[in-house]
């Protein structure tokens, strides 16, 4: 495989893109494997129907919260130190969430196994903002969201076959297999140089990025754009299962048409993000999941959520998807519009994006824990979240 750069041809480059992929695959896989088994662990450990979206929301925040803490060590101690440590945290919460009996403590194992895939996840990142110009940068970053993808259907299919032929702790062993096999991965892989390590205060660069609005606009745009993401995912299970009758194993099976959606979309980035521009190609992904938003509003009358009809449910796969196609054309444009004004070897300039996008997105998932997962509600929130990312991009002259 050729090295990540146009200008990098850098031995094991390859391998690295590999482990980065493989990253980004494995925190996503917290999150997807346990969608169909969203309604059977709520009854296992006594949630509500609202609450049950906690299960969602603590994996988010643990993946969230320690980020400016992940930057600064990336920085000081290195990439290879955070991953090997993130790694051994969501392999141990993952094997603990089978024992958790209580609620709370169910809750605590998915933040920490959360805050293991953050780890990685924002290692992934570092790494290719490490070896990756300005000019390539959302090119390559869409390399990560190709693994996302996968993860997102391959993740929500397997998820629904063990739900409805085994129990969700095979998921969870699962995903210590898999964490397993990448730190022996990250212990074997000789890293990238990194750059110069800074002797002055540990987190000496988030003052300056927090003041810097073209570091912050684009970085909220991809923010909203993930929490519609994630109100989706949070709230389809129910949808699907609970109102249009589908089996866990049948939704998992929706998990390919989202995915592809969502492949659709990174693959355009992938092509043409370097002639057409971050911002244009941003406000393409915000123009669709208006419309899906539009299309979602329509289709929650409670005359039309009933199950058997296959042209209402075609219709709520379409719109499901388009969101993940937005989402797919925001998420490395936001990304490295952000990354495009701060120093290239700035780890918490990639843990602050990671951090501000996370927060900010599980804030808006966390909002069916406060009012329901009724569909005219997420679909309010989309076109609202949608519109507010095309007020932050604002006239092209502000981002040039």
């Amino acid at each position: 495989m050729t090295a990540l750069t146009d200008d990098c041809r850098q031995p094991g480059a390859g391998v690295l893109l590999t482990l980065c992929c493989a990253l980004t695959f494995t925190a996503q896989l917290g999150t997807s494997l346990f969608l169909p088994a969203l309604p059977a662990l709520a009854d296992e450990h006594g949630l509500s129907v609202g609450s049950s979206g906690l299960i969602v929301v603590m994996l988010a925040l643990g993946a969230a919260l320690p980020l400016p803490f992940f930057g600064a060590a990336a920085d000081r101690y290195g990439r290879k130190r955070l991953l090997i440590g993130s790694l051994l945290l969501f392999i141990a919460a993952s094997l603990l969430l089978t024992v958790a009996a209580q609620a709370e403590l169910f809750l605590l194992m998915r933040f920490l196994q959360g805050v293991g895939a953050g780890g990685a996840a924002v290692t992934s990142r570092i790494l290719i903002r490490d070896v990756s110009d300005s000019r390539v940068l959302a090119k390559n970053l869409s390399y990560l969201s190709f693994a996302f993808i996968f993860s997102l259907g391959s993740g929500q299919f397997v998820g629904g076959l063990i739900q409805q032929h085994f129990s969700w702790r095979v998921t969870a062993y699962l995903l210590c297999l898999v964490g397993l096999a990448l730190l022996i991965l990250a212990l074997s892989l000789r890293f990238p140089p990194e750059p110069p390590r800074s002797s002055g205060s540990a987190f000496g660069d988030y003052p300056a990025l927090l003041r810097n609005s073209r570091f912050l606009r684009p970085l909220l745009v991809g923010a909203l754009g993930y929490g519609a993401l994630l109100l989706m995912q949070e709230s389809a299970p129910y949808l699907f299962q609970k109102q249009l009758g589908l089996s866990p194993a049948q939704y998992g099976n929706l998990g390919v048409a989202i995915s592809l959606a969502y492949l659709a979309g990174a693959l355009l980035v992938n092509r043409i993000s370097v002639r057409a521009g971050a911002r244009r190609l941003m406000l393409m992904g915000l123009a669709v999941m208006l419309v899906a938003s539009c299309l979602l509003l329509f289709l929650s009358r409670d005359s039309l959520l009933h199950p058997g009809l296959l042209l209402v449910l075609g219709l709520f796969v379409l719109a499901y998807c388009a969101v993940s196609f937005g989402q797919a054309l925001i998420f490395p444009n936001s990304m490295a519009s952000a990354l495009a004004s701060a120093s290239r070897g700035s780890g918490q300039a990639t843990a602050l994006c990671a951090f501000l996008q996370q927060i900010v997105g599980a804030g808006i998932a966390f909002l069916p824990a406060l009012l329901s997962h009724h569909i005219s509600l997420v679909a309010g929130a989309v076109l609202l979240l949608s519109l507010g990312g095309v007020l932050l991009l604002g006239p092209a002259r502000q981002q040039s």
